[in-house]
């Protein structure tokens, strides 16, 4: 693994490491919560804005994902009688 960047100079290992992890993350490799053990992090958002600091993108699912997450939501919601769940889009653009 080349751990040098010629415009920087050498990278620190710790570095080096916490975006193997991330990069791991984003690619599906391990998962959210092993991902944020490794790196010693207890909230999501601080995940975000390591893979952000980095230039790694978000991983996302795909629709046919998105469509059981929001049928198992739907479910978990009806037995307790709350509105279902509306679909969101994240990222909205504003107008």
């Amino acid at each position: 693994m080349n751990t040098s960047d010629r415009s920087r100079g050498p990278l620190d290992p710790s570095v080096a490491a916490e975006k193997a992890i991330l990069l791991a993350y984003a690619n599906g490799v391990m998962t959210r919560s092993v991902a944020m053990q490794q790196l010693g992090l207890s909230w999501y958002g601080d995940l975000l804005q390591k893979m952000n600091a980095h230039g790694i993108k978000r991983p996302s699912v795909s629709a046919a994902d998105m469509l059981v997450m929001k049928q198992s939501a739907d479910r978990v919601l009806g037995l307790l009688n709350a509105p279902k769940a509306q679909p969101t889009r994240l990222n909205k653009r504003a107008k």
